[in-house]
């Protein structure tokens, strides 16, 4: 199960887990939503601490000579200095909402 993809379900969770403990609650969200802001303000809104913005990025490799995919699950992580620049896209969305 993915958590983290829908603001309901982050909101959820965060108070869940607020509930549970004192300590410092950072919400870690994935990239691969389509309102990250929306999601981020929703770990806000039920206590959470801080945000880290991203994990990997979803990704897939395809050998160009085959035409098969690279990875047998087709999809992994994307990771890296080729993400600087998405991940910083998304850090200012969340800036500009939380």
């Amino acid at each position: 199960m993915e958590f983290g993809v829908n603001s309901d379900m982050t909101h959820k969770l965060t108070s869940e887990l607020r509930k549970r403990t004192e300590k410092i609650l950072v919400v870690k969200l994935s990239p691969n939503v389509t309102n990250i802001d929306e999601i981020a303000l929703a770990s806000e809104s039920a206590g959470a601490d801080a945000i880290s913005a991203v994990n990997t990025f979803l990704g897939m490799a395809i050998d160009y000579k085959t035409g098969k995919f690279i990875l047998s699950t087709k999809f992994g992580g994307v990771s890296g200095p080729a993400i600087k620049p998405l991940a910083l896209a998304k850090v200012h969305k969340i800036y500009n909402q939380v």
